[in-house]
């Protein structure tokens, strides 16, 4: 893993809500550009929906490490089991800004003949099946 020099803190401080790619990405950023960071993440450990992907495809240790090399600034800090449930409430707790960039909790529907009768890829994933049939044609 890369090391980067730590920077002087500028003095503003961020929330970075969730702890999946996009956001320790922007954490890491921020925080080599002087910001300090506190990353909440409402999981026990990060990763987002990276998780969910089998770990034949992505072994967990690349998560960790990525995790990891965002963790490894001084300041950037991971506050893991916390639900943000109003975002411009970390504005009163001290936060200059807040970054929220939690991806689409929620499929979309496309409105097809059988649809009803399908499961959305992520729930598949999420509970842990070990593959996934989708299928569209008469019931």
């Amino acid at each position: 893993m890369p090391a980067l020099d730590d920077v002087a803190s500028n003095g503003k401080k961020v929330a970075v809500v969730g702890a999946g790619p996009a956001e320790t990405g922007a954490a890491a950023t921020l925080s080599h550009m002087g910001y300090t960071v506190e990353i909440f993440d409402k999981e026990a450990k990060g990763g987002g929906t990276c998780n969910w992907i089998p770990a034949h495809r992505l072994p967990r240790d690349v998560i960790e490490s990525d995790l990891a090399f965002t963790l490894a600034s001084k300041n950037v800090k991971h506050t893991a089991g916390k639900t943000v449930e109003n975002y411009e409430h970390l504005l009163t707790e001290g936060f200059d800004t807040v970054v929220v960039a939690i991806g689409l909790p929620l499929s979309i529907a496309i409105k097809i003949p059988g649809e009803d009768l399908s499961v959305a890829g992520t729930e598949g994933i999420r509970e842990g099946f070990s593959h996934v049939i989708i299928a569209i044609g008469n019931r």
